[in-house]
């Protein structure tokens, strides 16, 4: 794991939705210059074959490339998940919300120790909806496993799983 050693997140994969993937380009370049290698991974399947094999800080890809990528058995699949990401930000992270739906899976194939999700979406009714959004953020968390949530049957019992894993996500003082 390469940010286990140094420090800093030497590669950052950002997943979001088509309508802001060129804010997010721009931002970047805007905000953090120095981030000279940030790669938009967009267009037809042979372009972006070859951008995922191009090294960059930060790649920026849609929900719906990243599905068709990695249900790419011939190439991207695997190159993506041997990219090793150190960070991935999901932005509007509730997209991933359904642990069923074939975008979900397609997100949880890749990963990296840090991961960040990003909302301005509230909160639905469903708690197994953020069990499953807080299953990518905090994988192995006590209560956040996304078998368990079929099992479901008391509300106070999710609701104290989740304060308590709310609190492994607190920083240790």
């Amino acid at each position: 794991m390469k940010y286990g050693k140094t420090g800093r997140a030497r590669n950052c994969l950002i997943v979001c939705p088509k309508s802001v993937l060129t804010d997010w380009e721009r931002k970047l370049w805007e905000w953090a210059p120095e981030l000279n290698r940030v790669l938009k991974i967009a267009g037809p399947q042979s372009q972006r074959r070859m951008q995922w094999n191009t090294d960059a800080y930060v790649y920026i890809v849609t929900y719906d490339t990243l599905r068709h990528d990695l249900s790419d058995s011939d190439y991207s699949q695997s190159r993506i998940q041997q990219r090793g990401f150190d960070l991935i930000i999901l932005d509007e992270i509730q997209r991933i919300k359904n642990p069923g739906a074939k975008l979900t899976k397609a997100v949880h194939m890749v990963s990296a120790p840090i991961r960040w999700g990003l909302s301005g979406t509230p909160l639905e009714n469903r708690i197994e909806d953020v069990l499953s959004i807080f299953a990518y953020i905090k994988p192995g968390s006590s209560g956040f496993s996304v078998l368990r949530i079929p099992s479901i049957t008391s509300r106070t019992f999710v609701l104290d799983d989740l304060v308590n894993a709310v609190h492994e996500l607190e920083p240790a003082a």
